[in-house]
């Protein structure tokens, strides 16, 4: 009767565990609080939130150029910290508008797409620079925590303009 009793219990919990579904790590709303998150470091001129959702097998797509003919450029973790860290230090009154395009989940594989159109306006060595750019992110959940596991972006327009006093 004992050992019944047992199995009846272990049987039902396996049942139960078995019905239970996993909650997904990653939401619309944690992809959206990162992203408002980086975002507000950045007009600081704050890399260090950022760079605690990157890793160092980060792949990091960057285009430099808006003719669509030259393609974006894959650069490592290292290269992009310097040139983030350099751009930062150059810029100032930088502005940052932003619509997030979509984000989509992936629950089988604990991963999520964010895609995002910007348009930033700043200053930088006596010029207005004004871009527009698309951007993709793909974050995934490595040991219990959300990283970037792909960044890429592609520059659709970039307009210089002396500043005029």
């Amino acid at each position: 009767m004992k050992t019944t009793l047992i199995c009846i219990i272990t049987i039902t919990v396996l049942l139960l565990a078995a019905c239970h579904q996993r909650q997904p790590f990653l939401t619309t709303k944690k992809i959206e609080a990162i992203n408002k998150e980086v975002n507000a470091a950045i007009k600081q001129g704050d890399l260090s939130v950022l760079e605690q959702y990157l890793i160092a097998d980060t792949e990091i797509y960057i285009d430099l150029d808006p003719d669509p003919t030259t393609g974006v450029k894959k650069i490592d973790y290292s290269e992009f910290k310097k040139l983030a860290q350099l751009s930062i230090s150059m810029l100032d009154n930088m502005d940052i508008e932003e619509e997030i395009i979509s984000i989509d989940l992936d629950d089988s594989n604990d991963q999520a797409t964010l895609k995002v159109k910007a348009k930033v306006r700043t200053t930088m060595l006596g010029m207005i620079i004004s871009e527009e750019s698309t951007s993709t992110t793909v974050f995934g959940v490595i040991d219990n925590e959300i990283k970037i596991l792909k960044i890429s972006d592609e520059l659709i327009t970039l307009k210089t303009e002396q500043i005029t006093e």
